[in-house]
């Protein structure tokens, strides 16, 4: 018989018995039958009758199992992107069990998300992976760990020095993009491996539009200083002055009252053709909002992947992006406008953020406007091919 700690932190049972959070321990050999069973009955620790790793669940004729762990909560990058990831990797076969960490949000989650965090486990998993910071990865109660993960700036380890021990917590660490693989390759020994994040396949309509009177740009996400709304509203009036273009706007989407400031720091916009929208929207929303739109303007200052400029693709919605860190994979000129890097900042989250051409960024959005028909076009092909190699294929590599 054997036990281990379920718990993601190290326990002392009232027997003396100390067991490291996912290590089994032969009973009665390294754990008295006593602290076995008040581990087992307290739900702190798993009791099998398995002698050898290799019969706990992972590879079958069937399929793979996965102990799976992540945030919930709609509108977190985080959290959406682990939403996507799970429904991705279940309809290529896999049979996850579903556990949350760090924290947890159940509204606007889909039914079959609420479904498989109330279904009872399976059995005892081999594999475990776990989408979330690295602080969490010790939270999973398998033998095999996977963490996956992402950051935004070039050095994490300024500002989180623990994430040196926190990733040495997991056998393997999966990225989202090659950018991600260089940032954590510095301080990280375990294998690293590239797969891109999946998207919500409802975004995946591909609709071509069509002129109108008004052209709206558009651009969302929890717009903090790194994804320059600010310098974004900026290009956006130098290259449309109110008196020559009246009839262009631009839609800034929010969440926590940022807008280039701090969190509730939203400040009145004299431009009545800017507007900005704060809340929270289920995904629904997002997609009538943007099927509303003529353009995407993403200028993030770094991404560790960046989904709201995929998102906007599947659409085909012209997206313009800027054209570093983890949004390269999308910067490809017959489907994406790329601006190009004209500087570099120091990153209050560590080492250095990139900063957009904003004069290309002027000249680009200006010839998306007046050369509006083969805008669309363009986005109504990237849609395409973005939706085959992106979309629920972006998770093949796991």
């Amino acid at each position: 018989m054997r036990i281990r700690n379920i718990t993601g932190i190290p326990q002392v049972a009232p027997g003396g018995s100390k067991l490291l959070p996912g290590t089994w321990r032969n009973v009665p050999g390294e754990v008295s039958w006593a602290d076995a069973v008040f581990m087992h009955t307290t739900r702190m620790g798993e009791l099998a009758d398995i002698q050898d790793s290799e019969d706990l669940l992972w590879k079958s004729p069937e399929s793979t199992h996965l102990y799976w762990l992540s945030p919930f909560s709609m509108g977190d990058g985080y959290a959406t992107a682990a939403e996507n990831t799970i429904h991705a990797l279940i309809g290529q076969g896999c049979q996850l069990e579903v556990h949350q960490c760090w924290f947890m949000s159940t509204q606007g989650l889909r039914a079959e998300t609420l479904q498989l965090l109330t279904q009872p486990p399976v059995g005892i998993h081999r594999v475990g992976l776990c989408m979330a910071t690295p602080g969490e990865f010790k939270k999973l109660p398998t033998p095999y760990r996977i963490g996956l993960t992402m950051y935004e700036a070039d050095d994490p380890l300024k500002n989180l020095p623990q994430w040196r021990h926190d990733c040495a917590d997991a056998d393997m660490l999966i990225v989202p993009s090659e950018y991600c693989k260089n940032v954590f390759a510095q301080f990280v020994k375990t294998p690293i491996a590239v797969s891109p994040l999946a998207t919500n396949p409802l975004y995946n309509v591909r609709l071509r539009r069509e002129p109108r009177d008004t052209f709206t740009f558009i651009t969302f996400g929890t717009l903090t200083g790194r994804k320059a709304p600010l310098e974004t509203m900026a290009a956006f009036q130098a290259a449309f002055p109110i008196d020559k273009y009246p009839d262009v706007h631009f839609e800034f989407k929010t969440r926590l009252g940022y807008f280039g400031w701090g969190e509730g720091q939203l400040a009145p916009i004299p431009d009545p053709r800017v507007k900005v929208i704060n809340g929270d929207w289920y995904p629904q929303q997002v997609l009538d909002w943007m099927l509303q739109a003529d353009a995407m303007v993403f200028m993030s200052k770094g991404e560790g992947f960046g989904m709201p400029p995929r998102e906007a693709m599947a659409t085909g919605l012209p997206t313009i992006v800027a054209n570093h860190t983890g949004l390269i994979p999308i910067c490809n000129e017959q489907y994406t406008w790329p601006i190009p890097v004209k500087g570099v900042e120091d990153s209050p989250l560590g080492g250095n953020w990139r900063i957009p051409d904003w004069d290309a960024l002027i000249e680009t959005m200006r010839w998306v406007y007046h050369n509006r028909e083969v805008a669309y076009q363009k986005g109504y092909n990237a849609s395409e091919w973005f939706i085959q190699t992106q979309g629920e294929a972006a998770v093949e590599e796991y």
